[in-house]
Formats: structure tokens, C-alpha cells, sequence
């Protein structure tokens, strides 16, 4: 349902795709929520007959139904007051005095327990992710694992695991934009590279960490330094600006992503066993599977193929909740072999170049 507010009129305009069902819950909800607020009382069956004499379809099924009356009881459920921004620093100093600390621990007790009672239970099912065998180490708790629909998946391969999607963390809601925040864990030491995919690929601008750095380095280790540069997985951060507050740290950091190439093997004779393979530094090696040996191949001096051209990540392996997806990663590169001739098609500003790529393990050169 799609809500519309007329800036020229004094009447909102209540859109849906055929003009009831939704729209008659949205008008229904709307109007005994302003009739709670004006007397203190809720009359769905009087507004569901006005409804229906309107139009139609207006409420069109008994789940719609059953849906304004869940939404009506979490209004009278959490008739909580949102806290003004000059009300903010008198609430959070009611901790200093202990009496006033008793009353705010029980409103926020009884806070928590609406939430945990009008919060849907997950499954084992919801969280598959998290549970996987390769996934387990990278959980600081297995009773704290995120929702596959809810969980950002990672782009970037890193590290050595077999799921690099995976990276224990929730998207949040804010009050103005769908999956506006991600809420993660403190980083494991394995997982460190996963903390900076996350900031990398997800376009994260501020990070915000409300603990402190713990003693235990070997359990919490430092993910962002002071001064310099420093690797983690495939990224590069370097510190721009570090200040030193009472009870607070600032960090500026810029993020570069270094070039890596996740070269794939080509087999060129199964029968025996003669693979080649492009290094990272783009090198040539071939394997023979008569010497059991990997040989590295010189470029032949007439060649035109500069390899250093041309970047390969490889495979992306995407996991959902339902599917398992395959794609390639912006590769400008494809092999084509048959026996020690290979065929490399090269993606250059919209045209296909196709170069001969012949091998000689005799000459070892290409």
C-alpha cells in the first residue's frame, strides 16, 4: 500500500492497487487510531460497517480484519510517548539518584517485555545461514545468530572460507528508511577482513562502537589503529585523522580496495593432466601431470597479450535463504582450450578481442 498526503487539500488520499482490501484496513486503522487518542475507545465493527456501506471489498477478508485488530492492540499494548530531545538529558540523568534509577529500570523492564511479547519467534530454519558448518567460528554466541532476510550478505571475496557472503550482522529499520542501520558484533580474529568487507561493500560512512577496547586482544582484537596504513583481507586502511576526547575516540580512515586477481585453473590435456593457471603477479604456470610439477612459462617475445591488463576475481557463490546462486565477477577475461591451444577473449570498451594463446612445454614459453 502506497500512502499519498495532497499537498493542496485538507483530505489525505488512501492509494492501493484496486482500491480496497488494504486501503480499507489502512482507512480503518487510521480512523480508530484518532478515535483512541480523542476518547480513549476503539469501535472496529462500527467503522467496518461504515466500510462496507462505502464501498464494497473495502475490508475484504477476515486476515485483513484480524490484521487492524493486531495493529490496534499494539497501539493500546505500547501507548508509550516518544522522548523529546530537551527530555533526553533529564531521563538518562534519572540513574544518578537510586530512586529515581528503580522507577527507569521498571519502565524499562516493562518496555522490553512488550517487545519480547510482540516480537515474532525465529526458527532454526531463519538462521541457516549463521548455523552452517563454515560459519559456526565466525559466531561469538551459536544462540546469537541473524536471520538469513534480515543479515547483509557480503560481495567481496576474502579469506578462506567456503561462505564468503556470511558475516554475523543485522540490518535495522530507522523511522524514515528501510535497513537504515547494521548492528554487528565485535570481530573475531578470523573474522576481521569481514568486518571491513561489511563497511566496504555496504557503503557504511560511520561506525559507531559503544565499548570500549576490552583487555583480552586475543578475544576482541583492535580492528581500526591510530596511525598509518594496515591491511585487512583485501583492503587497505589508512588513518586521515585520529583525535583523543574524554571518553571518546574519533577516527578518520580511507578505505582502498587493492587489486587482487583470483586466478581460476583451465585444463588443457585431462588425459594427462596438463592445467594452466594465471598467478596473481600474472605469471603463466602449467602443471604436468607426467613430472607432477608446476613449470612457470616466459612470454614469447612477439606476443601482444599483456596479462597485466586484465583483471580476474573469479566466481561469486551467493547463498539465500531458499536458492544458491553462481555469477562471475567483473571479468573482462574468457579461456577457451583445446589441447595446448587456448583461445583468450579479452572485453575491451565494448568489443570482443580474441587473441591465440598457444603453449609449448618444450620451449616452456606462451
Amino acid at each position: 500500500m502506497e500512502e499519498e498526503w495532497l499537498r493542496d487539500a485538507t483530505r489525505p488520499a488512501s492509494i492501493a492497487s484496486n482500491g480496497g482490501g488494504r486501503s480499507g484496513a489502512f482507512l480503518a486503522l487510521d480512523a480508530n487510531l484518532e478515535l483512541l487518542q480523542r476518547t480513549g475507545q476503539l469501535d472496529v465493527y462500527e467503522y467496518g460497517r461504515t466500510l462496507a456501506n462505502s464501498r464494497q471489498h473495502l475490508v475484504d477478508t477476515v486476515d485483513q480484519y484480524m490484521f487492524i485488530y493486531d495493529v490496534l492492540c499494539e497501539a493500546v499494548l505500547c501507548s508509550l510517548q516518544p522522548i523529546g530531545m530537551h527530555q533526553l538529558k533529564n531521563r538518562s540523568g534519572m540513574y544518578k539518584a537510586r530512586k529515581d534509577r528503580e522507577l527507569m529500570e521498571v519502565q524499562d523492564s516493562h518496555e522490553n517485555k512488550l517487545l519480547l511479547m510482540l516480537t515474532a519467534p525465529l526458527r532454526i530454519g531463519d538462521c541457516a545461514g549463521g548455523h552452517r558448518l563454515e560459519n559456526r567460528g565466525k559466531n561469538r554466541d551459536v544462540m546469537v545468530v541473524p536471520p538469513d532476510h534480515a543479515r547483509p550478505y557480503l560481495q567481496t571475496l576474502h579469506g578462506e572460507s567456503k561462505d564468503y557472503t556470511y558475516i554475523n550482522a543485522v540490518e535495522v529499520d530507522g523511522f524514515t528508511r528501510k535497513s537504515e542501520f547494521i548492528v554487528t558484533e565485535w570481530p573475531k580474529v578470523p573474522t576481521l577482513d569481514s568486518f571491513w568487507t561489511l563497511v566496504f561493500d555496504h557503503n557504511v560512512h560511520t561506525v559507531i562502537c559503544l565499548t570500549n577496547q576490552p583487555t583480552d586482544i586475543k578475544q576482541y582484537p583492535q580492528f581500526v589503529h591510530n596511525k598509518g596504513k594496515r591491511n585487512y583481507g583485501p583492503f587497505t586502511v589508512e588513518i586521515v585523522n585520529y583525535q583523543q576526547y574524554p571518553g571518546l575516540q574519533s577516527h578518520m580512515v580511507k578505505i582502498s580496495k587493492r587489486v587482487t586477481c583470483i586466478r581460476f585453473p583451465v585444463v588443457l590435456d585431462g588425459d594427462k593432466r596438463i592445467i594452466l593457471r594465471i598467478t596473481d603477479d600474472f605469471q603463466v604456470v602449467v602443471y604436468d601431470g607426467n613430472s607432477e610439477q608446476w613449470a612457470m612459462l616466459r612470454a614469447d617475445e612477439n606476443t601482444e597479450l599483456d596479462l597485466s591488463t586484465i583483471t580476474v576475481r573469479g566466481i561469486s557463490e551467493t547463498f539465500g535463504h531458499n536458492w544458491h546462486r553462481f555469477s562471475a565477477i567483473e571479468s573482462k577475461l574468457s579461456i577457451f582450450a583445446d589441447g595446448e591451444i587456448c583461445v583468450f577473449k579479452v572485453l575491451w570498451d565494448g568489443k570482443h578481442h580474441f587473441y591465440s594463446f598457444t603453449v609449448s612445454l618444450e620451449r616452456k614459453s606462451y
